[in-house]
């Protein structure tokens, strides 16, 4: 898998939405749990499982920063460099 851009790094460095959600998954480890599991998927699997995790979200009314910060989980790029955060290794949103 190619290696995130500078300004995919950028974008989500002020990205709060995003940033928050690499915290909590930091910091709870069911949340690391269940956002490892979609992001170890290959892209099409990952796609198609976070799109019905979405779906299932918004119907129970999730707040819609929760559910924008997960909807970038569905491109690739996003979804490789959020696993490395979330499995330290990457320290940071900017290198």
């Amino acid at each position: 898998m190619k290696k995130p851009s500078a300004s995919v790094d950028e974008h989500l460095a002020h990205n709060q939405d995003f940033v928050r959600l690499i915290q909590v998954a930091r910091e709870d480890p069911a949340i690391r749990r269940q956002l490892i599991s979609f992001l170890t998927l290959d892209d099409f699997n990952r796609q198609s499982a976070l799109n019905t995790w979405l779906h299932q979200l918004r119907l129970n009314g999730a707040p819609l920063k929760f559910t924008r910060a997960i909807a970038c989980l569905t491109d690739p790029v996003i979804a490789h460099k959020a696993l490395g955060l979330i499995q330290g290794h990457h320290a940071s949103l900017t290198k």
